[in-house]
């Protein structure tokens, strides 16, 4: 063996006694507990200013999309959907 050769060594490392949270270790000071960022909660009127204000980076901005109303209610199918099919009274009484 040369003076640069070191022998392989396996060194198991010591368990931790118990596992913390983050909170637990490091918690929070009553200031920061109290700290809230927002001057009010947010309404609905907020909320449709802010989609309003996204339109002008484009109809596909992700949060535009997230905030986007709820499309009105189709025409009714001529045959049932798959989900009318699952919570229909027929499909959930079905024991096979």
């Amino acid at each position: 063996m040369s003076r640069t050769d070191v022998e392989c060594q396996w060194k198991r490392k010591k368990a931790a006694e118990t596992v913390q949270a983050a909170a637990e270790m490091f918690p929070p000071s009553e200031k920061k507990r109290m700290y809230n960022p927002l001057a009010k909660d947010p309404n609905e009127e907020d909320r449709a200013w802010l989609y309003d204000q996204l339109k002008d980076y484009g109809k596909f901005t992700g949060l535009r999309w997230v905030l986007c109303p709820e499309p009105e209610a189709t025409v009714q199918l001529p045959i049932k959907s798959i989900e009318e099919l699952i919570y229909s009274q027929e499909f959930l009484l079905e024991t096979t």
